[in-house]
């Protein structure tokens, strides 16, 4: 995956007040399980779409459904 489609978490003071009062949660295993599921969201999508790249910009499509590139706005 290239790095430019990396997905981060960044937790806020807010977030960390409110999972204080969660302190029997691993959040560290939380966090990448729904890593996990979002990377085969992705892969999952990927590998049903007939046309994975804009063929304009060569940015990556989230769905087989896309009608124009979200980089470029080229039609597909």
């Amino acid at each position: 995956m290239p790095l430019t489609e990396l997905i981060t978490f960044k937790v806020t003071k807010e977030m960390k007040a409110k999972m204080k009062q969660f302190d029997n949660i691993n959040w560290s295993a939380w966090i990448r399980t729904q890593i996990t599921k979002k990377m085969e969201e992705l892969e999952k999508i990927e590998k049903s779409s007939n046309l994975n790249f804009c063929s304009q910009c060569g940015k990556r499509l989230f769905s087989v459904d896309d009608k124009f590139c979200r980089l470029c706005g080229a039609r597909i």
